[in-house]
């Protein structure tokens, strides 16, 4: 289940959707191979992303 902030509401999910890399511990979003932390593979909007080295 996801947050839908325009719903304002918990939304349920395709499971086919996400993908657990668990020898490496990532988490892939539409990507079944995902090659770091978290890889999507989608477009969408980000309110706030951090780069490795960024604190805040």
């Amino acid at each position: 289940m996801f947050w839908d902030a325009t719903l304002d509401k918990w939304v349920h999910t395709e499971v086919s959707e996400l993908f657990w890399d668990d020898e490496f511990k990532r988490l892939g979003i539409n990507q079944p191979v995902p090659t770091s932390t978290l890889d999507v593979n989608e477009t969408g909007t980000f309110k706030r992303i951090l780069a490795g080295g960024v604190t805040e």
